[in-house]
């Protein structure tokens, strides 16, 4: 698509001395990437419309995000977007039409119309087809979504706290978040379903209710926001909240870089205790930065309950022989204390 782009600019200056020749290329032709090209380049002069209709089924039916960008790009140059637009949001908002063809439907309008009055009844829509295409391809649709995105924080909030969902689904729409928020006041929608200000369980929240809320706050540590985030692994009565957050922030495959780096800021004990315990939730082959970090805790940490969570996590890590070698280390100088106490 860069190299088309490129040729079709350089195209206009000898445009009426070689469209004879695109035409009788563009009628016998069968490849599809060809067929594409010459389409492109008969665009300007294409006065029955047979070009146009041609690349609005292509951009449609792609399920390529660089030949989708190509085809809008070039049909918003030559000023077809208005044009467009009616039939676009029809076939977005038809749910008996085909979904993948919806979704670039939809993703034309972030570029033709972002501010269409339908995109209330679009965004959620939207929202489910973007987190099921390619994993590696979902930053250049959610990149093509990009004006969209102050419509599609909350359905992506919806998902992400969603206490029946699965993990995939929640990194996939956090990722999406983290890329499209830029100003803070985003990320209100994750503020609102975590309630970091109330770590405490109240009487009769459920735990339906405790996993949104776990999810919710999961996801603002995975974006950057945990210093809100971090009292809600405080010890409290009711320990219910800060163990679905421990859980859901490894299932998540949060950065544990992220996890580490709070843990070298020395919180208090039950939040050191909290962070180690979800390290030591990661599967034992996914990595984790200075994770000799957990060692020297279990070592030299005068708390019990963080000595106890970081040689559970070590074990974990598969890091049983360093830990029987700081136990013989920290049994001898148990002994050497007894011995000069006598």
């Amino acid at each position: 698509p860069e190299k088309a782009a490129e040729a079709l600019s350089g195209l206009e200056p000898v445009r009426p001395r070689v469209r004879g020749r695109l035409v009788a290329e563009r009628v016998s032709t069968t490849d599809r990437g060809r067929l594409l090209n010459l389409s492109l380049a008969l665009l300007p002069t294409d006065a029955g419309g047979t070009e146009l209709t041609y690349l609005l089924d292509r951009m449609l039916g792609t399920s390529s995000p660089a030949e989708f960008a190509l085809i809008r790009d070039h049909l918003t140059r030559h000023g077809h977007a208005a044009g467009l637009t009616p039939t676009l949001v029809q076939q977005a908002a038809d749910p008996a039409r085909d979904p993948g063809r919806r979704f670039r439907a939809a993703s034309a309008l972030a570029a033709f119309d972002p501010g269409h009055a339908g995109w209330t009844e679009l965004a959620r829509p939207t929202v489910d087809r973007l987190l099921v295409q390619s994993p590696g391809e979902v930053p250049a649709w959610a990149e093509h979504l990009r004006p969209l995105a102050g419509s599609l924080f909350q359905p992506l909030a919806d998902v992400i706290a969603d206490p029946q969902g699965g993990p995939t689904a929640a990194k996939t729409a956090t990722d999406v978040f983290f890329q499209w928020a830029g100003d803070p006041a985003a990320f209100a929608p994750l503020v609102t379903m975590a309630a970091p200000a109330s770590p405490t369980p109240k009487p009769g929240e459920t735990i339906d209710h405790l996993r949104q809320r776990a999810n919710a706050a999961a996801a603002l540590v995975a974006c950057g926001r945990g210093d809100a985030v971090w009292p809600m692994l405080r010890h409290s009565p009711n320990p219910t909240l800060r163990s679905l957050l421990v859980e859901r922030l490894a299932a998540a495959r949060t950065d544990p870089a992220l996890l580490v780096s709070r843990l070298k800021a020395k919180p208090e004990a039950s939040v050191c205790q909290a962070l180690i315990l979800a390290l030591g939730s990661y599967p034992a082959d996914y990595p984790i930065p200075d994770e000799g970090l957990l060692l020297t805790l279990f070592e030299k940490d005068p708390d019990a309950g963080v000595h106890g969570a970081s040689e559970w996590a070590a074990r974990k890590r598969g890091r049983a022989k360093e830990l029987d070698d700081a136990t013989d280390r920290l049994d001898d100088v148990q002994r050497d204390r007894a011995e000069t106490a006598v």
